[in-house]
């Protein structure tokens, strides 16, 4: 990560010294359009594509009885659950 910053830091700085101050309006444009895209996101114009496959709903965790059936109360034994949400991209 950090060659590549430095690579494209020299390139930066070559363009601005033989373009001169159009040499801005790439990285300017980009910007641009980068916020654009995580406003339309953020506001539903998009589908947010970071979130896909995320579960946005609660739920708790149950133990099955001896049987195997689950009860209609959420988590009628005392458990302690930790959730961690994670995004795997496998």
């Amino acid at each position: 990560m950090q060659t590549w910053l430095v690579v494209g830091a020299l390139v930066q700085s070559l363009l601005i010294v033989t373009l001169g101050r159009i040499a801005f309006l790439p990285p300017v444009i980009y910007a641009l359009v980068r916020t654009a895209d995580v406003y339309a996101m953020k506001t539903g114009l998009k589908a947010n594509v970071y979130k896909q496959g995320v579960i946005e709903q609660k739920f708790s965790a149950q133990f099955p009885d001896a049987k195997g059936d689950y009860g209609n109360k959420p988590a009628r034994d005392e458990v302690c659950v930790l959730l961690i949400g994670a995004k795997s991209n496998s």
